[in-house]
């Protein structure tokens, strides 16, 4: 891809998404988002189709052929009795017609990868449909909206160049990956929060999103796509390798790489080295508070698994964060404790319990400077 991604310094975050798009698809309007492999966008154009009651058509630009879009060329007898060639359309193209479904409900047409399109025969079909809203002999029905994603040209392994003409149909979006917000989300959709804990600690928040598009040899990268991944099979990895380090590397390394894959399972390795999360909660006034960042980190995690696990621990874990924020003299304590509140007032269960909490108001004194739990806070 030729052009060069929109550098206004404000892109956007996945967070900020939401309303943009519900303005673009009001007012009919394409947009193309932009961004580093892996960010998420796919799940949230989903979330967001289905919260406005439209059905979602994904379409793999990179794969598709001309023919996928406009139709199979046939011949039929016109009202004056000449042979000529029009175009049979595919099924799925035919539901967002005028011609074949006036009154069909609204869609989502999301084309993924537009500027890495394989064949070169599809762009003037793509820019027919952006230009016109017509493929073949079709046009797009009124409530079809049209959203294309792309990577920019830095971070193509065979991009295709989108001329002028095409690029200035959309209106163009730049997203950018930001852990916090990730974090809300992972720790809302069942990810181990060992994982969010991770990242808590300074030398390992660089793996978070650590595509490196000069890497033309690395088989998979740490984003927030494969860390999900990642959050979800941890427990079932960890069944896996009881007794086998070398297993728990591989399975791990085959979602993030081996950089950031190494680095997480040497976090991981502290387990036998911190205080046990059950003792922690059973005496969260007097347990221990590891002096070690990392250690900390992995404690933490462990923490708020079991309180999602057992709810009824929250009490306990609010406990242990007010402590922390009070330790004096070991820097980054404070910001464990905000994770710790932050973390349990994004879950349902956790929530229910601090909202009934007599340490709430200090809690949310804790978390002031923390615009994400304070949202958190203000929802419990």
């Amino acid at each position: 891809m030729a052009s060069k991604s929109i550098d206004t310094g404000a892109a956007l975050t996945l967070r900020e998404l939401p309303p943009v798009l519900r303005l673009a698809a009001a007012k009919r309007r394409s947009v193309f988002l932009l961004s580093t492999p892996g960010v998420g966008k796919t799940e949230v154009i989903t979330t967001l189709a289905r919260e406005a009651g439209a059905d979602l058509l994904v379409l793999v630009a990179s794969l598709l052929d001309r023919l996928d879009l406009a139709g199979l060329p046939h011949t039929y007898a016109d009202p004056s009795g000449r042979t000529v060639t029009g175009f049979a359309p595919m099924a799925q193209m035919a539901a967002l017609s005028n011609e074949h479904a006036p009154d069909g409900g609204p869609v989502w047409l999301y084309l993924n990868e537009l500027n890495a399109a394989a064949d070169l025969s599809v762009m003037p079909t793509l820019y027919r449909l952006m230009a016109e809203r017509a493929v073949g002999q079709l046009t797009l029905r009124d409530n079809v909206f049209i959203i294309a994603d792309g990577n920019p040209g830095s971070a193509l392994s065979a991009g295709r160049d989108m001329h002028l003409a095409m690029r200035r149909r959309f209106q163009w979006i730049n997203i950018r990956a930001d852990l916090a917000v990730w974090n809300a989300w992972a720790l809302t959709h069942g990810c181990d929060a060992r994982v969010a804990a991770f990242f808590g600690v300074p030398a390992f928040a660089p793996h978070f999103n650590n595509f490196d598009p000069s890497d033309r040899a690395a088989l998979t990268f740490g984003c927030p796509a494969t860390w999900a991944r990642v959050g979800a099979d941890l427990r079932e990895i960890e069944a896996l390798s009881p007794d086998d380090p070398g297993l728990r590397l591989a399975l791990i390394c085959g979602h993030v790489g081996e950089k950031a894959g190494t680095d997480f399972v040497g976090f991981l390795s502290h387990a036998d080295k911190i205080p046990d999360a059950a003792d922690v909660l059973a005496r969260p006034r007097d347990a221990e508070i590891p002096k070690e960042i990392d250690r900390l980190s992995l404690l933490c995690g462990s923490v708020v698994n079991m309180c999602i696990e057992k709810p009824v621990l929250t009490h306990s874990a609010l406990n242990y964060a007010l402590r922390l924020h009070a330790v004096a003299g070991i820097a980054g304590h404070a910001e464990f404790a905000i994770f710790l509140a932050r973390s349990l007032a994004l879950v349902q269960a956790t929530k229910l319990v601090m909202r009934e909490s007599p340490l709430l108001e200090k809690l949310t004194k804790l978390v002031s400077g923390d615009p994400y739990a304070i949202e958190a806070f203000q929802a419990s």
